[in-house]
């Protein structure tokens, strides 16, 4: 059975108090809005022993090599930046215009981009929850690339519809995660550019390739999109500085389809290569991923011996 669907005159009241808190968290000046919202996510440090046993559980267990007290100012930072990325979402990021990109955002490497545009007719782009990447659909979108995203769709019709709008106010095109792989195909036979997260959890039917040590199901859609339409995958990512609201784009290094393998080890390879490209810059950036999620849930099926031989 599918989920229940609110009633819409519950709906409507839970979006008339979004659009209020949305219309004062726009009237806030942004270091006070920025202040409060690491607060607010140094508080849920302290009060949310659930998602702090997941963090805690996942960071030791990842090969970073850390003392315990720097987990947990790890742990602490990623709660503050979790809720410094909902205040930039709400807010900020609407304050990001083609006049203004190169004074908050410098994007880095962003020939891999022009380089590969003249090789291939469209890219698949990838990234993970690292840290603002919703800014980085619409950055991409401002420079001009008609990006499509995929996205969880939100349970409430009307915040839906306000938030689409906002991320497809530069040009980037918002697909729902229901049904995505079907739009996903007719839009790359058109020549369209598209993007994936590809860092959570993709339960028993996932890709099971190697993550900070670990197996863990990784969503390889992309992957097997970009072997059988012979399409380049360029891992970006958005990373936060320390200062109010500045920020560092980093494309990286195309990957590019192996044909002349067989599809399964080829789609394995590339679900590989990207997902070690995300670990790449976790690492580099441990504070700015969501450790909350419990990204090695599934496992493979352990192998069954014949126990009779």
């Amino acid at each position: 059975m599918g989920k229940k669907i609110k009633p819409l005159w519950i709906q409507k009241i839970e979006y008339l108090l979004y659009r209020i808190g949305l219309a004062y968290l726009r009237c806030l000046p942004r270091e006070y809005g920025s202040a409060l919202a690491k607060k607010i996510g140094t508080l849920f440090y302290y009060i949310d022993f659930r998602h702090y046993r997941i963090a805690k559980e996942n960071l030791e267990k990842s090969n970073l090599n850390y003392p315990s007290s720097r987990y947990n100012a790890i742990i602490q930072e990623t709660y503050q930046n979790m809720f410094l990325l909902l205040w930039e979402a709400l807010s900020n990021n609407l304050s990001i215009q083609k006049s203004n990109l190169d004074h908050y955002i410098e994007i880095h490497h962003y020939h891999y981009v022009t380089d590969i545009q003249k090789k291939y007719p469209s890219i698949i782009y990838v990234t993970g929850h690292l840290g603002n990447w919703e800014l980085l659909g619409s950055t991409v979108a401002i420079k001009g690339v008609r990006l499509h995203s995929i996205a969880r769709s939100i349970p409430n019709f009307y915040i839906e519809q306000h938030i689409r709008r906002e991320r497809e106010r530069y040009g980037q095109v918002i697909l729902c995660k229901k049904g995505a792989i079907s739009e996903a195909l007719r839009l790359l036979r058109q020549n369209k550019d598209i993007a994936f997260l590809v860092d959570q959890n993709a339960g028993s039917r996932g890709e099971f390739v190697e993550f900070f040590g670990r197996l863990a199901s990784t969503f390889s859609a992309a992957a097997s999109l970009s072997y059988r339409f012979n399409r380049p995958i360029i891992p970006s990512f958005a990373i936060r500085r320390q200062s109010q609201f500045f920020f560092d784009i980093y494309v990286t290094e195309p990957i590019c389809p192996n044909l002349q393998n067989n599809a399964s080890d080829e789609i394995h390879r590339l679900t590989q290569l990207y997902t070690q490209r995300i670990e790449e810059w976790i690492r580099k950036y441990p504070t700015q991923w969501l450790w909350f999620h419990r990204r090695w849930k599934s496992q493979p099926p352990s192998p069954i011996f014949n126990l009779k031989e």
